[in-house]
C-alpha cells in the first residue's frame, strides 16, 4: 500500500509495534541466556556434589579396611570404630549419589554393599574369637579385589559424568554464542529498522506536518501557500482545508478590496461634488446678510446665521470624510516618531484655537514609535482635540499622556477629566457618524475617532477606550515600536 494512503494512526502503530516486537525477541533471548546460565550452575554443582560423595565413599571404605586390619592384628575392638562409622554414613552417601543421578548407581551400590558385607563377616569372626580365620580371609585378597572393583566403578562414573559435563558445556557455549549473536544481529537490525522507520515517518508524517505548519503560517501572513500534499491521510486533509481557506480568503479579500475601492471612490466623489454647492450656499447666505440685512425682519437674520453655520458644519464633515478616505488610499512612509513631542505640539496648536482656556497637559517619557508622521499626527490631533472638547465643562481641564510596555506591545494612552461616556456604548465610539452626544452639547461630525481607528489599523495597531459618565475617559492605542516589525493592514 502506498504510504500516503496510510492513516496517521496506522503509521504511528507501525512505528510503535516493530521496535516492540524486536524488544520482545531481545527479552526472550536474554531470558534463554539467563536460563542456560542457571542450568550450567546447577550442572556444575551436581558434578561437584557427585565428586565429593564419591570421594567420601572411597575414604569411608578405605577406612573400614584399615580399621578391620588393625582389629585383626591387635584384637582391640576400638580399631573397628571406622567400620561402625562407615555402617552409619555409607547408606546416606549412596542415597545422595542416587539422588544426583549416577548412571551406574546400581552397580556402585551393589559393590559398596558387598564390601560392607565382606567386612561385616570379618568383624563377626573376630567377635566370635576366630581371629585366625579372619586373618586368613583377609589375606586371601578378596577385600582388596572388591575395593579395586569399587574404585574402578567410581572412577568410571566420574569420568562419564565429566565427559557428559564437557559435552553439555560445549552445547551450552554454542547456544549462548548463538543467542549473543542473535542479540547483536537484532540490535543491528533494530538500528537499521529504526533509521528506516525514522525516514519513513519523517517523509510521510514529519515533513508533511512541517508543510502544513508552513502553510498555516503563510495563510496567517497572507503569503502564497506551498503546493498541496498528495491526498490520502489526515495531514493531507488538513492541508487541503488550508488551501480551501486560502482560496476562500483570497476571493473574499478581492471582493472586499473591490467593495472598499468602490465605496472610497464614491465617498471621495460625493465629497468633492458636495463642496461646490455647500460653498455656494454659504456664499449666498453671507451676501444676503451683508447686502440685505437692513431689509430683513423678525427671524430673518437668525435664519441666515443658521444657514451659514450648518453650511460650515457640512463643510467640516466633508473635509473629515475626505481625510478618512485619503488615509485609506495613501501609502505609509515609515519613520521613527517622538510621540511625546507630537502630543505636546497637538496640544499647543489646539490651545491656540481656544485662547484663554485653562487646560494642562501632563506627559511622561514614552518609547518612540514607527509609522507615517502625517497619519500619526492626525491620530494624535484628533485624540487631543477630542479630550479638550469633552473636558470643556470642567473649570480646569487636565490631559495626561503616557505609555505602558507589555511583553507583546507598547500601549499609549491619553486620559482626560471630561464628561466621560457610558461603556455600554463604547462600540459606537469609532464608527463613522456615530456620536454619543448631540450637537447642542458638543460640536462634531462623528468621523474623528473613526480616523483614529483607521490610522491605527493601517499601522498594524489597535485602539480602544475606557470611561465612566462624569469621570473622564481614557483612549488607548498601539503602534509598532522602533525595533518591531509592522504588518500594515490593507
Amino acid at each position: 500500500m502506498h504510504e500516503a494512503r496510510l492513516r496517521v494512526p496506522a503509521k504511528g502503530l507501525i512505528l510503535a509495534t516493530v521496535p516492540l516486537v524486536f524488544h520482545l525477541l531481545f527479552l526472550v533471548a536474554l531470558f534463554q541466556i539467563d536460563r542456560q546460565r542457571t542450568k550450567d550452575q546447577a550442572a556444575e554443582l551436581r558434578l561437584q556434589d557427585l565428586t565429593n560423595v564419591s570421594n567420601q565413599l572411597l575414604t569411608l571404605l578405605l577406612d573400614i579396611e584399615t580399621g578391620v586390619r588393625g582389629y585383626q592384628l591387635t584384637g582391640d575392638r576400638e580399631f573397628a570404630e571406622p567400620f561402625d562409622r562407615a555402617m552409619r554414613e555409607v547408606p546416606p552417601r549412596l542415597e545422595r549419589m542416587r539422588d544426583l543421578g549416577a548412571g551406574d548407581f546400581a552397580q556402585i551400590a551393589a559393590s559398596a554393599g558387598a564390601i560392607l558385607g565382606y567386612h561385616t563377616t570379618n568383624i563377626e569372626m573376630m567377635n566370635e574369637g576366630r581371629q585366625e580365620d579372619a586373618v586368613a580371609r583377609t589375606a586371601s585378597g578378596m577385600g582388596k579385589r572388591m575395593m579395586d572393583e569399587f574404585r574402578v566403578r567410581i572412577d568410571a562414573e566420574l569420568a562419564r559424568t565429566e565427559n557428559e559435563e564437557r559435552a553439555r558445556r560445549a552445547a551450552s557455549r554454542r547456544a549462548r554464542n548463538f543467542l549473543v549473536g542473535f542479540i547483536l544481529a537484532g540490535a543491528l537490525v533494530s538500528v537499521i529498522l529504526a533509521f528506516g522507520l525514522a525516514r519513513f515517518f519523517s517523509r510521510s508524517v514529519t515533513r508533511r506536518l512541517v508543510t502544513v505548519v508552513e502553510n498555516a503560517s503563510r495563510l496567517e501572513s497572507g503569503r502564497p501557500l506551498m503546493p498541496p500534499l498528495p491526498p490520502g491521510d489526515e495531514i493531507s486533509q488538513l492541508d487541503s482545508a488550508f488551501h480551501r481557506m486560502a482560496r476562500s480568503l483570497t476571493d473574499r479579500e478581492r471582493r472586499l478590496r473591490e467593495a472598499n475601492a468602490e465605496l472610497e471612490a464614491f465617498s471621495y466623489s460625493v465629497s468633492h461634488d458636495l463642496r461646490a454647492p455647500i460653498r455656494a450656499i454659504d456664499g449666498y447666505a453671507r451676501m444676503l446678510h451683508d447686502d440685505y440685512a437692513g431689509r430683513l425682519e423678525g427671524d430673518g437674520i437668525r435664519f441666515l446665521g443658521t444657514i451659514r453655520s450648518e453650511a460650515v458644519r457640512m463643510g467640516k464633515l466633508i473635509d473629515d470624510l475626505l481625510a478618512f478616505s485619503r488615509i485609506s488610499r495613501q501609502s505609509i512612509q515609515r519613520e521613527v516618531i517622538d510621540l511625546e513631542g507630537m502630543v505636546r505640539q497637538a496640544f499647543e496648536e489646539s490651545m491656540r484655537l481656544e485662547p484663554g482656556r485653562d487646560a494642562t497637559l501632563v506627559t511622561e517619557p514614552v518609547p518612540a514609535a514607527l509609522g507615517d508622521r502625517a497619519m500619526v499626527f492626525q491620530l494624535v490631533w484628533n485624540l487631543v482635540s477630542n479630550a479638550l472638547k469633552y473636558s470643556r465643562p470642567r473649570e480646569k481641564a487636565r490631559i495626561e499622556f503616557g505609555a505602558e510596555r507589555t511583553e507583546a506591545e507598547t500601549v499609549y494612552s491619553l486620559r482626560d477629566n471630561g464628561v466621560g461616556f457610558d461603556m455600554r456604548y463604547h462600540d459606537k465610539l469609532f464608527g463613522v457618524f456615530q456620536r454619543l452626544h448631540g450637537n447642542d452639547e458638543f460640536e462634531g461630525t462623528g468621523v474623528g475617532l473613526a480616523i483614529v481607528q483607521r490610522v491605527a489599523h493601517r499601522h498594524g495597531g489597535r485602539v480602544w477606550a475606557e470611561g465612566k459618565p462624569g469621570e473622564g475617559a481614557r483612549f488607548c492605542f498601539t503602534l509598532p515600536g522602533r525595533n518591531e516589525g509592522m504588518n500594515a493592514a490593507a
